[in-house]
């Protein structure tokens, strides 16, 4: 289940469905004499309690976030980088790098969903093999938050061969309803990639 995927309405559906499931597996186990068949059914009702809490988790997410209308326009958003800094699992470990233009374009979703796509270009020139400036292809991803702050947007969905678009995320940290810094998240590898004016 793909969380990200789901509209409000269907995350409710989703919590509603596995409580039921919860009680229901509940009044099975009380009432099965078999202790093999109860240890089955209780490992059942653990698994439906962790889909139940990981529900309620998104829903809390995303009622805490105001996400209706990002606080700048993120239709055409360019953000050029001069140089940026490596964080792993927390750690800084590299940057900066004495000049390494990047540019950060979040835009309109380009496949015609809904949110909007995420690309990364190098603005030093043209990568040796592929012969074009694109650090990291498109990503599709819709806002989790929006404050004055910041805005943060999350991957949803999956790209042509399979892989998955929420294993990204972008933050665009704001000053003055101006964007001071972006930071590209790379969720799957612990890994922020921070991109500075």
């Amino acid at each position: 289940m793909n969380l990200n995927e789901l509209t409000n309405d269907q995350l409710e559906e989703q919590i509603e469905t596995y409580q039921d499931r919860i009680e229901t597996m509940t009044d099975y186990i009380s009432d099965e004499d078999d202790s093999t068949t109860r240890g089955v059914m209780q490992g059942q009702l653990q698994r439906y309690r962790m889909a139940l809490q990981m529900l309620k988790t998104e829903k809390q997410t995303r009622s805490s976030s105001t996400t209706e209308k990002p606080s700048i326009d993120l239709t055409e958003f360019i953000f050029k980088s001069s140089d940026h800094l490596r964080h792993q699992n927390g750690v800084h470990v590299s940057g900066p790098h004495g000049g390494a233009g990047r540019v950060v374009k979040v835009e309109t979703n380009i496949n015609g969903g809904s949110g909007y796509s995420v690309t990364m270009y190098n603005s030093d020139g043209d990568h040796p093999i592929w012969q074009n400036n694109v650090q990291m292809a498109p990503k599709q991803m819709k806002i989790i938050q929006s404050n004055n702050d910041k805005i943060v947007l999350r991957g949803y969905g999956q790209d042509m061969m399979g892989a998955d678009f929420s294993d990204y995320g972008l933050t665009i940290l704001l000053q003055n309803g101006k964007a001071e810094k972006c930071i590209l998240h790379m969720h799957d590898r612990n890994v922020d990639i921070e991109y500075l004016k």
